[in-house]
Protein backbone atom coordinates (compact mmCIF):
# COMPACT_ATOMS: atom_id res chain seq x y z
CA UNK A 1 0.00 0.00 0.00
CA UNK A 2 1.66 3.53 -1.23
CA UNK A 3 2.17 6.03 1.49
CA UNK A 4 0.72 9.18 1.55
CA UNK A 5 2.98 12.33 0.61
CA UNK A 6 3.04 15.37 2.43
CA UNK A 7 0.85 16.71 0.39
CA UNK A 8 -2.10 14.92 0.62
CA UNK A 9 -1.46 14.86 4.39
CA UNK A 10 -1.88 18.70 4.85
CA UNK A 11 -5.12 18.14 2.72
CA UNK A 12 -6.22 15.60 5.09
CA UNK A 13 -5.50 17.64 7.89
CA UNK A 14 -7.35 20.76 6.23
CA UNK A 15 -10.03 19.00 5.53
CA UNK A 16 -10.41 17.48 9.44
CA UNK A 17 -10.16 21.42 10.33
CA UNK A 18 -12.80 22.18 8.33
CA UNK A 19 -14.36 19.54 9.95
CA UNK A 20 -14.01 21.13 13.26
CA UNK A 21 -14.97 24.77 11.66
CA UNK A 22 -17.86 23.59 10.18
CA UNK A 23 -18.91 21.22 13.36
CA UNK A 24 -18.13 24.17 15.79
CA UNK A 25 -20.49 26.41 13.76
CA UNK A 26 -23.18 23.73 13.74
CA UNK A 27 -22.88 23.63 17.22
CA UNK A 28 -23.56 27.38 18.14
CA UNK A 29 -26.33 27.48 15.40
CA UNK A 30 -28.02 24.57 17.25
CA UNK A 31 -27.93 26.55 20.43
CA UNK A 32 -28.92 29.82 19.34
CA UNK A 33 -31.55 27.91 17.17
CA UNK A 34 -32.87 25.91 20.21
CA UNK A 35 -33.03 29.03 22.33
CA UNK A 36 -35.14 30.89 19.75
CA UNK A 37 -37.59 27.65 19.31
CA UNK A 38 -37.84 27.38 23.48
CA UNK A 39 -38.51 30.94 23.30
CA UNK A 40 -41.12 31.01 20.58
CA UNK A 41 -42.73 27.53 22.36
CA UNK A 42 -42.87 29.27 25.55
CA UNK A 43 -44.40 32.41 24.54
CA UNK A 44 -46.98 30.56 22.36
CA UNK A 45 -47.96 28.62 25.03
CA UNK A 46 -48.43 31.84 27.15
CA UNK A 47 -50.50 33.14 24.83
CA UNK A 48 -53.10 30.30 24.41
CA UNK A 49 -52.90 30.08 28.09
CA UNK A 50 -54.19 34.19 28.16
CA UNK A 51 -56.83 33.47 25.44
CA UNK A 52 -57.91 30.26 27.50
CA UNK A 53 -58.61 32.82 30.86
CA UNK A 54 -59.71 35.92 28.78
CA UNK A 55 -62.80 33.56 26.78
CA UNK A 56 -63.77 31.92 30.56
CA UNK A 57 -63.24 35.36 32.11
CA UNK A 58 -65.65 37.10 29.31
CA UNK A 59 -67.66 33.84 29.27
CA UNK A 60 -68.35 33.34 32.81
CA UNK A 61 -68.52 36.81 33.68
CA UNK A 62 -72.09 36.54 31.29
CA UNK A 63 -73.46 33.15 33.10
CA UNK A 64 -76.93 34.06 34.82
CA UNK A 65 -79.24 31.48 36.80
CA UNK A 66 -82.47 33.56 36.23
CA UNK A 67 -84.75 32.83 32.96
CA UNK A 68 -87.79 33.07 31.80
CA UNK A 69 -90.58 30.65 32.86
CA UNK A 70 -91.34 29.65 29.10
CA UNK A 71 -87.84 29.03 28.07
CA UNK A 72 -87.79 26.12 31.49
CA UNK A 73 -91.58 25.29 30.89
CA UNK A 74 -89.90 24.42 27.18
CA UNK A 75 -86.73 22.89 27.89
CA UNK A 76 -88.26 20.38 30.76
CA UNK A 77 -90.34 19.15 27.52
CA UNK A 78 -87.04 18.05 25.66
CA UNK A 79 -85.01 16.60 28.26
CA UNK A 80 -84.43 13.03 29.33
CA UNK A 81 -83.10 12.28 32.51
CA UNK A 82 -82.18 8.87 33.09
CA UNK A 83 -80.35 6.99 36.39
CA UNK A 84 -76.68 6.38 35.44
CA UNK A 85 -75.43 3.31 35.06
CA UNK A 86 -72.84 3.75 38.52
CA UNK A 87 -74.05 5.18 41.42
CA UNK A 88 -72.65 8.10 43.60
CA UNK A 89 -69.80 7.23 45.98
CA UNK A 90 -72.15 9.69 48.39
CA UNK A 91 -74.36 7.58 50.46
CA UNK A 92 -78.10 9.28 49.92
CA UNK A 93 -77.24 10.69 46.64
CA UNK A 94 -78.20 9.68 43.18
CA UNK A 95 -77.15 10.38 39.92
CA UNK A 96 -78.73 10.94 36.31
CA UNK A 97 -77.57 11.19 32.89
CA UNK A 98 -79.20 13.86 31.34
CA UNK A 99 -79.76 14.98 27.31
CA UNK A 100 -81.16 17.62 25.93
CA UNK A 101 -82.60 16.68 22.76
CA UNK A 102 -82.45 20.10 21.49
CA UNK A 103 -79.35 21.48 21.50
CA UNK A 104 -77.62 17.52 21.57
CA UNK A 105 -76.27 18.74 25.36
CA UNK A 106 -75.36 15.93 27.90
CA UNK A 107 -74.64 16.49 31.25
CA UNK A 108 -74.05 14.59 34.63
CA UNK A 109 -76.30 15.47 37.71
CA UNK A 110 -76.21 14.87 41.39
CA UNK A 111 -78.05 14.96 44.42
CA UNK A 112 -79.76 14.14 47.13
CA UNK A 113 -82.75 11.93 47.36
CA UNK A 114 -85.24 13.89 48.88
CA UNK A 115 -84.95 16.37 45.64
CA UNK A 116 -85.47 14.04 43.64
CA UNK A 117 -88.57 15.50 42.06
CA UNK A 118 -86.66 18.58 41.09
CA UNK A 119 -84.25 17.20 39.32
CA UNK A 120 -85.89 18.36 35.74
CA UNK A 121 -85.02 21.96 36.95
CA UNK A 122 -81.27 21.02 37.71
CA UNK A 123 -81.10 19.39 34.70
CA UNK A 124 -82.95 22.48 32.73
CA UNK A 125 -80.77 24.87 35.08
CA UNK A 126 -78.08 22.97 33.81
CA UNK A 127 -78.55 22.88 29.90
CA UNK A 128 -79.55 26.85 30.30
CA UNK A 129 -75.59 27.34 31.93
CA UNK A 130 -73.97 25.16 29.58
CA UNK A 131 -75.23 26.81 26.70
CA UNK A 132 -74.54 30.65 27.95
CA UNK A 133 -71.12 29.09 28.49
CA UNK A 134 -70.67 27.50 25.10
CA UNK A 135 -72.50 30.26 23.29
CA UNK A 136 -69.82 33.11 24.67
CA UNK A 137 -66.66 30.42 24.40
CA UNK A 138 -67.61 30.13 20.30
CA UNK A 139 -67.62 33.13 19.60
CA UNK A 140 -64.23 33.59 21.72
CA UNK A 141 -60.80 34.06 19.26
CA UNK A 142 -59.10 30.83 21.12
CA UNK A 143 -62.42 28.60 19.64
CA UNK A 144 -61.80 26.71 22.67
CA UNK A 145 -64.96 24.89 24.56
CA UNK A 146 -64.06 23.67 28.50
CA UNK A 147 -66.04 21.55 30.33
CA UNK A 148 -68.42 22.87 33.19
CA UNK A 149 -68.90 21.84 36.37
CA UNK A 150 -72.34 23.44 37.82
CA UNK A 151 -72.63 22.85 41.94
CA UNK A 152 -74.81 24.51 44.29
CA UNK A 153 -72.56 26.39 47.17
CA UNK A 154 -74.26 23.99 49.72
CA UNK A 155 -72.38 20.99 47.30
CA UNK A 156 -75.74 19.23 47.52
CA UNK A 157 -76.26 19.45 44.07
CA UNK A 158 -73.82 19.16 41.24
CA UNK A 159 -74.05 19.16 37.43
CA UNK A 160 -71.38 18.83 35.47
CA UNK A 161 -70.01 18.07 31.29
CA UNK A 162 -69.37 14.04 30.93
CA UNK A 163 -66.17 13.39 31.52
CA UNK A 164 -63.76 11.60 28.27
CA UNK A 165 -60.57 10.20 27.68
CA UNK A 166 -60.26 12.02 24.58
CA UNK A 167 -62.87 14.43 24.14
CA UNK A 168 -63.63 15.61 20.39
CA UNK A 169 -65.17 19.56 21.48
CA UNK A 170 -62.53 20.14 23.71
CA UNK A 171 -59.09 22.49 23.14
CA UNK A 172 -55.68 20.26 23.28
CA UNK A 173 -55.16 22.26 26.34
CA UNK A 174 -57.64 21.18 28.57
CA UNK A 175 -57.81 18.25 31.02
CA UNK A 176 -60.79 15.82 30.13
CA UNK A 177 -59.93 12.72 31.22
CA UNK A 178 -61.85 10.43 33.74
CA UNK A 179 -59.05 9.45 35.91
CA UNK A 180 -58.91 13.91 36.79
CA UNK A 181 -62.32 14.07 37.68
CA UNK A 182 -62.14 13.28 41.01
CA UNK A 183 -59.33 15.64 41.88
CA UNK A 184 -61.07 18.42 40.07
CA UNK A 185 -64.61 17.96 42.04
CA UNK A 186 -62.31 17.87 45.44
CA UNK A 187 -60.86 21.15 44.48
CA UNK A 188 -64.28 22.40 43.41
CA UNK A 189 -65.58 21.48 46.63
CA UNK A 190 -62.79 23.07 48.50
CA UNK A 191 -63.73 26.87 47.06
CA UNK A 192 -67.13 26.45 47.32
CA UNK A 193 -67.08 29.08 50.23
CA UNK A 194 -64.51 31.33 49.15
CA UNK A 195 -66.08 32.19 45.71
CA UNK A 196 -67.57 35.35 44.95
CA UNK A 197 -69.27 37.11 41.73
CA UNK A 198 -65.38 37.80 40.36
CA UNK A 199 -63.85 35.17 38.22
CA UNK A 200 -60.98 33.61 40.32
CA UNK A 201 -58.32 31.44 39.29
CA UNK A 202 -56.84 28.53 41.43
CA UNK A 203 -54.70 25.15 40.29
CA UNK A 204 -55.00 21.31 41.42
CA UNK A 205 -52.37 18.95 41.12
CA UNK A 206 -53.83 15.94 38.95
CA UNK A 207 -51.90 12.72 38.36
CA UNK A 208 -49.10 11.88 35.74
CA UNK A 209 -47.37 15.51 36.10
CA UNK A 210 -50.25 17.44 35.29
CA UNK A 211 -51.47 20.50 36.47
CA UNK A 212 -55.11 22.13 35.92
CA UNK A 213 -56.19 25.74 35.99
CA UNK A 214 -59.64 26.22 38.17
CA UNK A 215 -61.43 29.46 37.26
CA UNK A 216 -64.67 29.52 39.03
CA UNK A 217 -67.26 32.29 40.39
CA UNK A 218 -70.30 32.92 42.51
CA UNK A 219 -73.92 32.55 40.40
CA UNK A 220 -76.61 33.98 42.43
CA UNK A 221 -80.07 33.78 41.48
CA UNK A 222 -82.49 37.18 40.87
CA UNK A 223 -85.86 37.82 41.95
CA UNK A 224 -87.53 36.90 38.79
CA UNK A 225 -85.72 33.83 38.37
CA UNK A 226 -88.27 30.45 36.88
CA UNK A 227 -86.63 28.30 38.73
CA UNK A 228 -88.40 25.79 41.36
CA UNK A 229 -87.67 26.72 45.24
CA UNK A 230 -85.51 23.75 45.97
CA UNK A 231 -83.00 25.20 42.93
CA UNK A 232 -83.26 28.99 43.40
CA UNK A 233 -80.00 28.59 45.73
CA UNK A 234 -76.56 30.19 45.33
CA UNK A 235 -74.11 27.98 42.17
CA UNK A 236 -71.16 27.80 41.67
CA UNK A 237 -69.87 27.75 37.88
CA UNK A 238 -66.27 26.02 37.08
CA UNK A 239 -64.94 25.66 34.19
CA UNK A 240 -60.89 24.65 34.04
CA UNK A 241 -57.93 23.88 31.58
CA UNK A 242 -54.58 22.16 31.80
CA UNK A 243 -50.90 24.10 31.58
CA UNK A 244 -48.31 22.10 31.69
CA UNK A 245 -50.21 19.48 29.22
CA UNK A 246 -50.55 22.17 26.72
CA UNK A 247 -47.34 22.38 26.43
CA UNK A 248 -46.02 18.93 25.64
CA UNK A 249 -48.60 17.89 23.56
CA UNK A 250 -49.65 21.49 21.62
CA UNK A 251 -45.99 22.58 20.84
CA UNK A 252 -44.48 19.20 20.36
CA UNK A 253 -43.52 19.70 17.05
CA UNK A 254 -41.24 22.81 16.98
CA UNK A 255 -38.15 21.39 16.99
CA UNK A 256 -34.86 22.56 16.98
CA UNK A 257 -32.12 21.33 15.25
CA UNK A 258 -31.11 19.04 18.53
CA UNK A 259 -34.70 18.16 18.58
CA UNK A 260 -37.96 18.82 20.41
CA UNK A 261 -37.25 20.52 23.21
CA UNK A 262 -39.05 20.26 26.71
CA UNK A 263 -40.35 22.07 30.15
CA UNK A 264 -40.86 19.94 33.68
CA UNK A 265 -42.79 22.62 35.36
CA UNK A 266 -45.48 25.43 34.47
CA UNK A 267 -46.20 28.03 36.85
CA UNK A 268 -48.69 30.70 36.62
CA UNK A 269 -48.99 33.57 38.78
CA UNK A 270 -51.60 36.15 38.78
CA UNK A 271 -51.12 40.49 38.75
CA UNK A 272 -50.56 40.42 42.23
CA UNK A 273 -47.79 38.02 42.01
CA UNK A 274 -49.77 35.21 43.40
CA UNK A 275 -49.10 31.85 42.43
CA UNK A 276 -51.70 29.90 40.68
CA UNK A 277 -49.89 26.69 40.40
CA UNK A 278 -50.32 24.39 43.52
CA UNK A 279 -47.21 24.18 46.56
CA UNK A 280 -44.42 23.87 45.98
CA UNK A 281 -43.13 26.62 43.66
CA UNK A 282 -40.10 25.70 42.22
CA UNK A 283 -39.29 29.24 40.56
CA UNK A 284 -39.70 31.43 43.48
CA UNK A 285 -38.12 34.94 42.48
CA UNK A 286 -37.25 35.10 38.74
CA UNK A 287 -36.97 38.42 36.60
CA UNK A 288 -38.14 38.21 32.80
CA UNK A 289 -36.45 36.41 30.83
CA UNK A 290 -34.04 33.70 31.50
CA UNK A 291 -32.65 32.87 34.56
CA UNK A 292 -30.21 30.16 35.73
CA UNK A 293 -30.49 28.77 39.37
CA UNK A 294 -28.45 26.10 40.73
CA UNK A 295 -30.92 23.40 39.95
CA UNK A 296 -32.06 24.01 36.10
CA UNK A 297 -33.32 27.16 34.26
CA UNK A 298 -36.42 29.14 34.55
CA UNK A 299 -37.88 31.54 32.01
CA UNK A 300 -40.34 34.03 32.77
CA UNK A 301 -42.96 35.20 30.70
CA UNK A 302 -45.53 38.06 31.84
CA UNK A 303 -48.76 38.28 29.88
CA UNK A 304 -51.68 40.62 28.92
CA UNK A 305 -53.92 38.95 30.78
CA UNK A 306 -53.09 40.07 33.90
CA UNK A 307 -50.68 36.16 34.22
CA UNK A 308 -47.18 35.47 34.34
CA UNK A 309 -45.65 32.53 33.82
CA UNK A 310 -42.68 30.98 34.96
CA UNK A 311 -41.25 27.44 33.11
CA UNK A 312 -38.67 25.43 35.20
CA UNK A 313 -36.60 23.16 32.59
CA UNK A 314 -33.82 21.11 35.42
CA UNK A 315 -30.24 21.10 33.97
CA UNK A 316 -30.11 17.09 33.66
CA UNK A 317 -33.37 17.16 31.38
CA UNK A 318 -30.80 19.20 29.00
CA UNK A 319 -27.94 16.42 29.27
CA UNK A 320 -30.47 13.54 28.98
CA UNK A 321 -31.90 15.32 25.57
CA UNK A 322 -28.87 16.92 24.47
CA UNK A 323 -26.22 14.70 25.77
CA UNK A 324 -26.16 11.80 23.15
CA UNK A 325 -26.57 14.31 19.84
CA UNK A 326 -23.20 15.84 21.73
CA UNK A 327 -21.73 12.50 22.31
CA UNK A 328 -22.35 11.89 18.83
CA UNK A 329 -20.51 15.24 17.39
CA UNK A 330 -17.34 14.19 18.68
CA UNK A 331 -17.53 10.74 17.77
CA UNK A 332 -18.42 12.46 14.86
CA UNK A 333 -15.48 13.83 14.55
CA UNK A 334 -13.29 11.22 15.29
CA UNK A 335 -14.69 9.00 12.42
CA UNK A 336 -14.53 11.31 10.09
CA UNK A 337 -11.27 11.95 10.55
CA UNK A 338 -10.51 8.48 10.09
CA UNK A 339 -13.03 8.28 7.33
CA UNK A 340 -10.65 11.15 5.80
CA UNK A 341 -7.62 9.46 5.59
CA UNK A 342 -8.87 6.12 4.83
CA UNK A 343 -10.71 7.97 1.57
CA UNK A 344 -7.57 10.02 0.86
CA UNK A 345 -5.27 7.39 0.50
CA UNK A 346 -7.94 5.69 -1.65
CA UNK A 347 -8.65 8.50 -3.98
CA UNK A 348 -5.36 8.41 -4.82
CA UNK A 349 -5.29 4.88 -5.38
CA UNK A 350 -8.57 4.93 -7.00
CA UNK A 351 -8.47 8.08 -9.28
CA UNK A 352 -5.44 10.21 -8.94
CA UNK A 353 -3.26 7.50 -9.97
CA UNK A 354 -5.12 6.10 -12.64
CA UNK A 355 -5.70 9.65 -13.95
CA UNK A 356 -1.79 10.15 -14.13
CA UNK A 357 -1.72 7.36 -16.21
CA UNK A 358 -4.50 8.03 -18.60
CA UNK A 359 -3.23 11.87 -19.25
CA UNK A 360 0.29 10.57 -20.03
CA UNK A 361 -2.21 7.93 -22.18
CA UNK A 362 -4.01 11.25 -23.59
CA UNK A 363 -0.39 13.09 -24.37
CA UNK A 364 1.00 10.03 -25.98
CA UNK A 365 -2.09 9.74 -28.31
CA UNK A 366 -2.10 12.89 -28.83
CA UNK A 367 1.41 13.02 -30.22
CA UNK A 368 0.60 9.97 -32.51
CA UNK A 369 -1.70 12.04 -33.96
CA UNK A 370 -0.19 14.67 -35.02
CA UNK A 371 2.68 12.56 -36.65
CA UNK A 372 0.17 10.20 -38.18
CA UNK A 373 -1.05 13.36 -39.60
CA UNK A 374 2.12 14.40 -41.11
CA UNK A 375 3.04 10.97 -42.26
CA UNK A 376 -0.37 11.10 -44.31
CA UNK A 377 -0.15 10.45 -47.88
CA UNK A 378 -3.34 12.91 -48.00
CA UNK A 379 -2.48 17.03 -47.50
CA UNK A 380 -4.28 17.96 -44.13
CA UNK A 381 -5.41 20.94 -43.24
CA UNK A 382 -7.42 22.07 -40.07
CA UNK A 383 -8.66 25.85 -39.51
CA UNK A 384 -11.25 27.47 -37.48
CA UNK A 385 -14.50 27.88 -38.31
CA UNK A 386 -15.03 31.50 -36.90
CA UNK A 387 -12.03 33.35 -38.57
CA UNK A 388 -10.27 30.12 -41.15
CA UNK A 389 -7.25 30.58 -39.31
CA UNK A 390 -5.10 27.58 -39.86
CA UNK A 391 -4.49 25.29 -36.69
CA UNK A 392 -2.88 22.76 -38.55
CA UNK A 393 -1.33 21.61 -41.82
CA UNK A 394 1.03 18.94 -42.84
CA UNK A 395 3.87 19.57 -45.00
CA UNK A 396 2.29 18.13 -48.20
CA UNK A 397 -0.77 20.15 -47.28
CA UNK A 398 2.00 22.98 -47.55
CA UNK A 399 4.20 21.93 -50.69
CA UNK A 400 0.56 21.65 -52.85
CA UNK A 401 -1.09 24.78 -52.05
CA UNK A 402 2.38 27.06 -51.83
CA UNK A 403 1.49 29.79 -49.10
CA UNK A 404 -0.64 29.76 -45.85
CA UNK A 405 -2.86 32.26 -47.22
CA UNK A 406 -4.28 30.42 -50.45
CA UNK A 407 -4.79 27.52 -48.22
CA UNK A 408 -6.75 29.75 -45.46
CA UNK A 409 -8.47 31.38 -48.69
CA UNK A 410 -9.62 27.29 -50.19
CA UNK A 411 -10.71 26.12 -46.47
CA UNK A 412 -12.78 29.67 -45.98
CA UNK A 413 -14.56 29.08 -48.87
CA UNK A 414 -15.70 25.81 -48.19
CA UNK A 415 -16.00 26.62 -44.65
CA UNK A 416 -19.01 29.04 -45.84
CA UNK A 417 -20.26 26.39 -48.19
CA UNK A 418 -20.51 24.08 -45.59
CA UNK A 419 -22.27 26.67 -43.15
CA UNK A 420 -24.85 27.76 -45.47
CA UNK A 421 -25.78 24.39 -47.15
CA UNK A 422 -26.48 23.32 -43.39
CA UNK A 423 -24.59 19.89 -44.00
CA UNK A 424 -21.86 18.16 -41.87
CA UNK A 425 -19.38 16.97 -44.69
CA UNK A 426 -18.79 17.97 -48.07
CA UNK A 427 -16.80 16.80 -50.93
CA UNK A 428 -16.03 18.52 -54.12
CA UNK A 429 -12.88 18.65 -56.73
CA UNK A 430 -10.21 21.04 -56.65
CA UNK A 431 -7.64 22.22 -59.44
CA UNK A 432 -4.44 23.77 -58.07
CA UNK A 433 -2.23 24.40 -60.94
CA UNK A 434 -1.67 21.46 -62.64
CA UNK A 435 -2.67 19.35 -59.48
CA UNK A 436 -6.21 17.78 -59.33
CA UNK A 437 -7.56 17.17 -56.09
CA UNK A 438 -10.44 15.62 -54.17
CA UNK A 439 -11.13 17.89 -51.52
CA UNK A 440 -13.52 16.44 -48.32
CA UNK A 441 -14.56 19.25 -45.42
CA UNK A 442 -15.88 17.59 -42.57
CA UNK A 443 -16.90 19.74 -39.56
CA UNK A 444 -14.93 18.99 -36.30
CA UNK A 445 -13.72 20.13 -32.71
CA UNK A 446 -9.80 20.95 -32.27
CA UNK A 447 -8.58 22.52 -29.66
CA UNK A 448 -11.62 23.52 -27.99
CA UNK A 449 -13.44 25.47 -30.58
CA UNK A 450 -15.05 24.54 -33.56
CA UNK A 451 -12.68 23.50 -36.81
CA UNK A 452 -12.96 22.17 -39.90
CA UNK A 453 -10.98 19.23 -41.06
CA UNK A 454 -10.40 19.15 -44.50
CA UNK A 455 -8.44 16.41 -46.31
CA UNK A 456 -7.11 16.50 -49.83
CA UNK A 457 -5.70 13.73 -52.16
CA UNK A 458 -3.84 14.17 -55.47
CA UNK A 459 -5.98 12.44 -58.45
CA UNK A 460 -3.71 13.69 -61.30
CA UNK A 461 -2.83 10.66 -62.72
CA UNK A 462 -6.23 9.25 -62.55
CA UNK A 463 -7.01 12.61 -64.32
CA UNK A 464 -4.70 12.01 -67.04
CA UNK A 465 -5.97 8.70 -67.75
CA UNK A 466 -9.05 9.35 -67.68
CA UNK A 467 -8.27 11.94 -70.50
CA UNK A 468 -6.36 9.22 -72.53
CA UNK A 469 -9.30 7.34 -72.93
CA UNK A 470 -11.21 9.99 -73.61
CA UNK A 471 -8.94 11.03 -76.86
CA UNK A 472 -8.84 7.12 -77.40
CA UNK A 473 -12.88 6.91 -77.20
CA UNK A 474 -13.36 10.00 -79.43
CA UNK A 475 -11.06 8.45 -81.75
CA UNK A 476 -12.85 5.39 -82.22
CA UNK A 477 -15.99 7.53 -83.11
CA UNK A 478 -14.38 8.88 -85.84
CA UNK A 479 -12.72 5.75 -87.34
CA UNK A 480 -16.56 4.52 -86.75
CA UNK A 481 -18.09 7.48 -88.34
CA UNK A 482 -16.07 7.61 -91.60
CA UNK A 483 -16.33 3.63 -91.70
CA UNK A 484 -20.14 4.61 -92.05
CA UNK A 485 -19.67 7.25 -94.49
CA UNK A 486 -17.60 4.96 -96.86
CA UNK A 487 -20.14 2.50 -96.87
CA UNK A 488 -23.07 4.75 -97.25
CA UNK A 489 -21.42 6.32 -100.24
CA UNK A 490 -20.26 2.64 -101.65
CA UNK A 491 -23.42 1.64 -101.82
CA UNK A 492 -25.21 4.39 -103.50
CA UNK A 493 -22.42 4.32 -106.20
CA UNK A 494 -23.20 0.59 -106.91
CA UNK A 495 -27.00 0.90 -106.50
CA UNK A 496 -27.53 3.40 -109.14
CA UNK A 497 -26.03 1.36 -112.46
CA UNK A 498 -27.22 -1.70 -110.84
CA UNK A 499 -30.74 -0.66 -110.86
CA UNK A 500 -30.23 0.20 -114.84
CA UNK A 501 -29.02 -3.39 -115.79
CA UNK A 502 -31.81 -4.89 -113.69
CA UNK A 503 -34.50 -2.79 -115.53
CA UNK A 504 -32.68 -3.40 -118.97
CA UNK A 505 -32.77 -7.21 -117.89
CA UNK A 506 -36.63 -6.85 -116.66
CA UNK A 507 -37.39 -5.22 -119.99
CA UNK A 508 -36.04 -8.06 -122.12
CA UNK A 509 -37.59 -10.45 -119.81
CA UNK A 510 -41.17 -9.71 -120.60
CA UNK A 511 -41.13 -8.77 -124.80
CA UNK A 512 -40.33 -11.52 -127.00
CA UNK A 513 -37.16 -11.54 -128.39
CA UNK A 514 -36.89 -10.98 -132.38
CA UNK A 515 -35.15 -11.89 -135.09
CA UNK A 516 -32.14 -10.17 -136.16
Amino acid sequence: MPVLSARQIQATALIVALLLALTASFAYVAVEREIYISQQRLRHHLEHVEMDYQALQTAMGQLSASGDQDFFREARRHLLVTPAGSQSSVPAVERYSVYDSVFHTRLELELPAALRADRLDAAALGVSISQQLYSSLSQMPSSSLFPLILMSRDGQVSISTPCEEESPRASSNTVTSCQNRQAILDSTSAHLKSATEALRLTAVKLGAGQTAVLAYRLIRPTARSALAASMNREWVAVSYFGTAESLTRSYAGMRGLMGATSTSTVELFDNEGRPISPEPLLTGQAHPGWNLRGNGLIYRIDGHASISARYFTPYGDYIRSFGPELLGVGLLIFVCSMVTLLIAKWYVQRFYEPAQRQLKRIEESDIFGRQVIDASQLAIVVCGRSDGRILRANELATEWFDDAERMRETVTQWTAALHWGGQSSLEQRLTLGPRHLIGKFLLTRYENQDALLCTFRDVSEDQQAKETLELARQAADESNAAKSEFLATMSHEIRTPLYGVLGMLELLASTPLSSV
